[in-house]
C-alpha cells in the first residue's frame, strides 16, 4: 500500500488557474496521471523571497475564501506581507453535493478536480476519484511548496473549525515532517478532538458505540494514514501545536454556530459546546500528552468566526510567533 501511494502522487506540476489581475491567485498541482489539487495563493511575485509558509484549512462550508481574506488582514495588519506566502487548499466535493458545503464566490469542481465528499476531507479520507487521501494531498502540496521556494524558515499549518478538526487529527499522520521540522500547527474551535486513549471528560450513562472509533479515538484506524498509533502519538506529543478558542464559541446562538456543532454522543463526551470541548482537551494534552508544551489560548469577545480569532490580537500573536 506505501508505495502505491508514493507512485500516485509522483507526477507534480503548478498550474496558474487564474487570471493574471486575480487575487488571490488559485493555482494547482497534479496527482497521480490528472487530478488536480487547488488552491489559493497570495504570491504576486514569483521571485519574492519568502520566509515564512502560512498553510489555512477552512471549516465545513469550505470557505477557503473568507479565510484567506482573514488570514492576510492578519498578516497585514502584523506587517509580515513581505515575508509570508498564505495558501489555502481547495477541497472540492461533487457539485451535486457541494450545495451542503458550498460558500459564496467558491470556485465550482471540475472534472478533473480529487473529489472528496462533504464530510469526509477533513477526516483525512480518501478522495472519490483516486486512492488519495485529504492528508496525503495536504502533504504533497506542502512538500512540492518547500522544493519551489527554499527560502522558507517556517511552516505554519492553521486550520479553524473543520479545518481545526482536519490539523489537530493531521498532526500525528503528516509525512512531510519527516524532511522539514520548523513546523507550527494552530488548531482553532473543532467541533470535536481525536483523544489517543480511551480517557474522556465527560462521563455518560448511556453507552456510545463510536466513542473511540476514528476520527474521535484510534479504534478502526483507516490503513491508508499510513502510520501505526504509537508513532503517531510521539509524533503528537513532539509537534509545536497551539490550540485557539473563541471566549465566547459556546452555546446555542448563531453566532456560536450551534447549527454545526458535532452533537453526536462521542462528541459529547468530549465537552458540551466547542469552548467547553478545547479546555477538556487542553487539559488533556497537558495531563497525559505534552505535559504543557502545547498550550491554549482563549481569544476575547471571538465567537465561532475565523476572522474574529486569526485577526485578534492573540490570535497574530500565535500565528507568527515562530518568525524570526
Amino acid at each position: 500500500m506505501r508505495a502505491t501511494f508514493f507512485l500516485i502522487i509522483s507526477m507534480l506540476s503548478f498550474t496558474d488557474v487564474a487570471k493574471a489581475s486575480t487575487f488571490p491567485k488559485i493555482m494547482t498541482i497534479t496527482i497521480g496521471h490528472d487530478k488536480k489539487f487547488s488552491f489559493f495563493t497570495s504570491e504576486k511575485n514569483k521571485n519574492t523571497p519568502y520566509k515564512h509558509l502560512l498553510i489555512g484549512i477552512n471549516g465545513y462550508p469550505r470557505d477557503a475564501n473568507l479565510l484567506f481574506n482573514a488570514l492576510y488582514k492578519a498578516t497585514t495588519v502584523s506587517n509580515r506581507n513581505s515575508d509570508t506566502l498564505i495558501i489555502i487548499p481547495i477541497f472540492q466535493v461533487p457539485e451535486k453535493q457541494a450545495l451542503a458545503c458550498r460558500t459564496t464566490n467558491m470556485p465550482v469542481a471540475k472534472a478533473d478536480d480529487l473529489l472528496w465528499q462533504c464530510k469526509s476531507w477533513y477526516q483525512g479520507a480518501l478522495a472519490s476519484n483516486l486512492p488519495v487521501s485529504s492528508f496525503t494531498a495536504m502533504d504533497t502540496l506542502t512538500q512540492q511548496l518547500l522544493k519551489q521556494m527554499p527560502t522558507i524558515k517556517n511552516v505554519t499549518v492553521a486550520g479553524f473549525s473543520a479545518g481545526g478538526q482536519f490539523v489537530q487529527r493531521y498532526v500525528g499522520f503528516a509525512h512531510f515532517q519527516n524532511s522539514f521540522d520548523k513546523i507550527h500547527y494552530i488548531v482553532a474551535d473543532p467541533s470535536s478532538f481525536l483523544y489517543w486513549d480511551s480517557f474522556r471528560p465527560v462521563s455518560s450513562s448511556q453507552p456510545c458505540s463510536n466513542a473511540n472509533q476514528w476520527k474521535y479515538g484510534l479504534e478502526n484506524l483507516p490503513a491508508y494514514l499510513l502510520q501505526d498509533r504509537s508513532k503517531a502519538r510521539q509524533n503528537y506529543i513532539n509537534a509545536n501545536i497551539d490550540y485557539l478558542e473563541g471566549a465566547l464559541d459556546q452555546g446555542t446562538s448563531i453566532k456560536a454556530a450551534y447549527h454545526s456543532l458535532d452533537k453526536s454522543c462521542a462528541a459529547r463526551l468530549q465537552g458540551e459546546y466547542r469552548l467547553d470541548r478545547g479546555m477538556h482537551y487542553a487539559n488533556y494534552d497537558k495531563d497525559k500528552l505534552a505535559h504543557g508544551t502545547h498550550k491554549l489560548t482563549i481569544i476575547p469577545d471571538c465567537a465561532h468566526s475565523a476572522y474574529c480569532v486569526f485577526t485578534s490580537q492573540k490570535g497574530r500573536a500565535i500565528l507568527f510567533k515562530e518568525i524570526q
